[in-house]
C-alpha cells in the first residue's frame, strides 16, 4: 500500500480510514480494559489471519500491535480502489 500511496496523483488513506473500514466489516474493533482502549481483532479477524503481537518501544513502553496478513491487505486496496471508480 505503501508504494501505491507514493505515486504522483495519489492521495494518501489514514489509518483512521482503514480502522474504520476494518470495524464495519467486522474484523477489527475497540475494547476498554483497565481503563485503557484497545484496538483488538475479532473472531472474524481472526479466522482471516489478523493477529496480536506484544512490542516494546524503545522508551521500554509495552504495546500491542495488530498485523494484517496478505489477503486483509488485498481486501482493502480493493475496497478503496473499487469506492474511487465508484
Amino acid at each position: 500500500m505503501n508504494e501505491i500511496c507514493s505515486a504522483e496523483g495519489v492521495k494518501k488513506i489514514t489509518f483512521a480510514v482503514i480502522w474504520e473500514y476494518l470495524v464495519a466489516c467486522g474484523l477489527t474493533l475497540e475494547e476498554e480494559r483497565e481503563g485503557r482502549r484497545y484496538k483488538v481483532q475479532t473472531e472474524q479477524g481472526l479466522e482471516l489471519g489478523i493477529r496480536t503481537i506484544d512490542k516494546i518501544s524503545k522508551s521500554g513502553m509495552e504495546y500491542q500491535l495488530l498485523m494484517y496478513p496478505e489477503d486483509v491487505q488485498k481486501m482493502i486496496v480493493e475496497h478503496f480502489i473499487a469506492k474511487k471508480q465508484a
